[in-house]
């Protein structure tokens, strides 16, 4: 829903699973509250992408939140 053929991708370790969100949930609360981002190809698309996102236990990583910044 964000662009046409975006990809999130989800890592399965040995001891963790890490789910890279993209922009398709950019930040923690697009996933947590179920709030699209801005810009979109595709709203229900967006919106079908978050709850799959949702849906994956694991570790999330967001490509724009703050919180999870490594400096």
């Amino acid at each position: 829903g964000h662009s046409p053929a975006h990809q999130s991708v989800v890592v399965d370790t040995e001891d963790e699973k890490y789910i890279y969100c993209g922009d398709a949930s950019p930040l923690r609360e697009n996933l947590e509250r179920r709030n699209i981002p801005g810009t979109l190809y595709n709203p229900v698309q967006a919106l079908e992408s978050i709850d799959k996102l949702r849906s994956i236990k694991g570790v999330h990583i967001y490509s724009h939140d703050r919180d999870q910044l490594i400096l």
